[in-house]
């Protein structure tokens, strides 16, 4: 986009052509909610040129959704790991400790 600062197109129900809702808006990056995230999205936010990120429902509304979705309201490191095989870049999560606990492992380092 245009300005100065990154400025991010925020989707919680995702219309089909939520790339060029972004891309009008002036957008910089793309945010998903994680039920939305598919490597196909990541890669299409990618190639119009802006970054992506993936966000969860706070922890109430995670709750809520482990309803609909087997094994959700815990984010549990399963759950980091097939996000991040998507190919985004950015993760706004509820257990961040969780997270890191990946990326030490990743990189060989338990302690990061």
């Amino acid at each position: 986009g245009t300005h100065v600062y990154k400025t991010g197109c925020l989707f919680d129900e995702l219309p089909l052509n939520f790339v060029d809702i972004a891309s009008e808006a002036g957008a910089s990056e793309v945010h998903l909610k994680y039920s939305t995230c598919t490597p196909e999205k990541i890669q299409a936010i990618h190639d119009a040129g802006m970054d992506s990120l993936v966000w969860m429902r706070g922890p109430i509304g995670m709750i809520s959704d482990s309803k609909n979705y087997v094994d959700v309201g815990n984010e549990d490191a399963s759950m980091y790991r097939i996000i991040m095989a998507t190919g985004v870049r950015t993760l706004c999560v509820n257990r961040p400790d969780r997270l890191i606990d990946i990326v030490g492992s990743a990189y060989g380092n338990d302690k990061v």
